[in-house]
């Protein structure tokens, strides 16, 4: 359990990306290569079986009856801090460009598959992830307070996303999808802020931390005019 009151400064200083194009943050713009090459766009567009991770109700309307979509991505995000001016420990010794690439690249696969079961039911799964937005500092910019090792912080996420779409009319689609997540964090490094925090044993060196969950999101593609206008909710 990672638990911090006042850790605003760490958070700045070991997440902290430079150009992050690829993502919002932590977070990807997209759950699949096509969608990523369309700026994000997937809500209104049923291009690939992946898209029912945004709305559940793409996949009754895709082209094919059955389709299996596979893909990866490298990322390769920049990552870096300054510290300049500090007030911690002796006067300048925090001061300094830091490099955050130590572990350089990602890959992340995604994988997906819908079939249309009958004019009415199409149901299908994705497997997608977030990630790849840690920060690895082999050199430690909280070294002179007392930290060893290398420093940063790491957050990973795995979705599964089972959808069933059922197709109103010509026009309109709903659709249900049950997502089952695991969700796994890590921080190193930063041992000097322990007292920040409301279980300073916790807050760093102490391995990956894990989580799973569940949710539910609805769905609702609505053709209002033939290839030229799309609603979704």
């Amino acid at each position: 359990m990672f638990q911090v009151t006042r850790l605003a400064s760490v958070i700045a200083l070991t997440g902290v990306a430079i150009s992050a194009h690829a993502t919002n943050g932590y977070f990807t713009h997209a759950t699949s290569v096509k969608a990523q090459g369309m700026a994000g766009v997937a809500t209104a567009l049923a291009h690939d079986s992946l898209t029912a991770a945004v709305n559940p109700a793409a996949i009754g309307n895709l082209s094919a009856k059955q389709q299996l979509d596979l893909g990866v991505t490298y990322f390769k995000p920049e990552r870096e801090s300054r510290i300049s001016g500090n007030n911690l420990g002796p006067a300048g010794s925090l001061d300094g460009l830091f490099d955050g690439n130590d572990t350089a690249g990602f890959w992340m696969p995604e994988e997906g598959f819908a079939r249309q079961h009958s004019e009415q039911i199409s149901y299908g799964i994705a497997l997608y992830g977030n990630g790849g937005m840690n920060t690895d500092y082999a050199n430690n910019p909280f070294a002179p307070l007392g930290a060893s090792g290398d420093a940063g912080v790491n957050l990973e996420q795995l979705f599964v996303t089972g959808t069933v779409a059922y197709r109103l009319n010509d026009q309109h689609v709903l659709g249900l999808g049950v997502t089952w997540v695991r969700q796994q964090f890590e921080a190193k490094g930063i041992q000097p802020f322990a007292g920040m925090s409301q279980d300073g044993a916790a807050v760093s060196n102490k391995g990956t931390a894990t989580s799973n969950g569940w949710g539910v999101k609805l769905g609702w593609q609505g053709e209002v005019l033939k290839e030229r206008l799309t609603l979704v909710a």
